[in-house]
């Protein structure tokens, strides 16, 4: 019922008690003493009846305010108050807020954190760690992690990872090396076999030994790391410093930055300022989806060899060009999945002056110092340098034939010859050379290889 609706005739009338209001504005004044009538004599009352009368209405004050209690109490649904007591209920916990950007780092961490793994290289006990410092037998450290192709799943690295556990020349184990990777939350660390590398690259792919297995982790994803742009944001997981599982975010800093790789080929690079430190080589850099655009392979601090907010990847789409030639084992290199000039070049810029000058070169060009037999140099009669002249101590081939431009264009040196060719040819494409060939210009085709 309703407070409004309540019946109360029954109740007993009370004279209302006047009440004084001071005018707004003279709120504060002292009012006047109200004018107390003269009382007529009211007759003596004996002490007994006072007594008695007064436990009555002390009874009805009692209960009165016991019903007001519990009218209140039904009316407005409170109830009586309970004390607190040790056995109440603790407050909630703190809700932790999480902004969009953190809810995609960790749901990215979540699903691929699992897939990364921290591998140790060990060759005859010899103690040395990722820094060349002593490790307790530990010559190599770096990270890889999990891909699926055709059906088998990989790990991948960095060749100059596990470069120092193979035979020269091969991507053989030595008998006495082992390579084994550790993923997160797994007790025991998984023995591997190098099945296939690529130095050009700086790959490497391997896969459990004998009946060894992966643990059951999903895949990565690969993205198509030609459709990276500068800002987009960066997630590098790896082992840095022997620190497994560690995750560090940035953005792209740059795309297409030529970095001459462990087998001394110039291959174009992601930037990005995610921390990377040593022993990150062959972890994965993904994007906000999750996804592979590149292999985490190197830094960029001349002083101290710890980051300073440069680091590099291979991108995804160089491994997925590579993989198949990794998959078949052995060593493959650039010139299996792109074309080649098939020569060792020389650029004339960094030659002597004066020896440009007694040698009747010209300031800029390269110089073909030898060519590959049967290659396409070879086949398009360009000549390599047949004789040298000794230079503080160096050997400065003089009289090959000297590239001047490629299909019009000017040829400053050879990295950048070489990277025109490798990556913005196919095999089988026609070039138009200008060279300078015994003191004469003139205009040869080079079919690429």
């Amino acid at each position: 019922m309703d407070v409004l609706d309540r019946d109360v005739s029954s109740a007993p009338e009370v004279e209302p008690i006047p009440s004084w209001r001071p005018d707004p504005v003279e709120r504060f004044a002292r009012p006047s003493p109200p004018v107390i009538a003269p009382q007529q004599e009211v007759p003596r009352r004996s002490p007994v009846r006072l007594v008695a009368l007064g436990a009555v209405l002390g009874l009805l004050s009692t209960t009165l305010l016991i019903a007001a209690g519990w009218w209140l109490g039904t009316s407005f649904g409170s109830g009586p108050v309970a004390e607190p007591t040790s056995d109440a209920a603790p407050d909630a916990a703190p809700v932790t807020v999480v902004v969009a950007d953190e809810q995609n780092t960790i749901d990215v961490l979540d699903r691929f954190a699992p897939s990364t793994a921290s591998l140790q290289i060990l060759v005859q006990g010899d103690a040395m760690g990722p820094n060349g410092q002593p490790a307790g037998g530990q010559v190599g450290a770096g990270s890889g992690f999990l891909i699926e192709s055709n059906g088998e799943q990989y790990l991948v690295s960095n060749f100059h990872v596990v470069s120092a556990a193979l035979e020269p020349g091969t991507a053989q184990l030595r008998d006495d090396a082992v390579v084994a990777a550790r993923f997160p939350n797994v007790g025991d660390p998984v023995a591997l076999d190098v099945i296939g590398v690529n130095p050009s690259f700086d790959l490497a792919l391997l896969q459990p030994l004998g009946s060894g297995s992966f643990p059951d982790v999903e895949p990565i994803p690969f993205a198509d790391s030609d459709l990276v742009v500068t800002g987009q944001k960066t997630i590098a997981i790896g082992n840095p410093f022997g620190f497994d599982s560690t995750a560090t975010t940035g953005i792209v800093s740059a795309t297409g930055r030529f970095l001459e790789s462990v087998g001394m080929v110039s291959i174009p690079m992601i930037q990005t300022d995610a921390a990377i430190n040593p022993g990150n080589s062959g972890g994965a850099l993904l994007n906000s989806s999750g996804e592979l655009i590149g292999v985490n392979t190197a830094i960029i601090n001349p002083e101290s060899g710890a980051f300073a907010g440069i680091g590099l990847a291979v991108p995804s789409n160089l491994l997925l060009e590579a993989l198949a030639n990794l998959e078949l084992g052995g060593v493959s290199d650039i010139s299996d999945t792109r074309p080649s000039l098939g020569a060792q070049l020389a650029s004339l810029a960094f030659f002597p002056p004066g020896l440009r000058d007694e040698a009747g070169l010209p300031a800029n060009g390269v110089m073909v110092v030898d060519t590959v037999v049967g290659g396409p140099a070879d086949a398009a009669g360009l000549r390599g340098a047949g004789s040298t002249v000794s230079m503080g101590g160096l050997e400065v081939p003089v009289d090959g034939d000297v590239i001047l431009e490629i299909n019009g264009q000017p040829i400053g040196s050879a990295d950048e010859l070489n990277m025109a060719i490798t990556y913005t040819q196919d095999s089988g494409d026609v070039l138009d050379a200008l060279i300078l060939s015994g003191g004469v210009e003139k205009l040869v085709q080079i079919t690429l290889g």
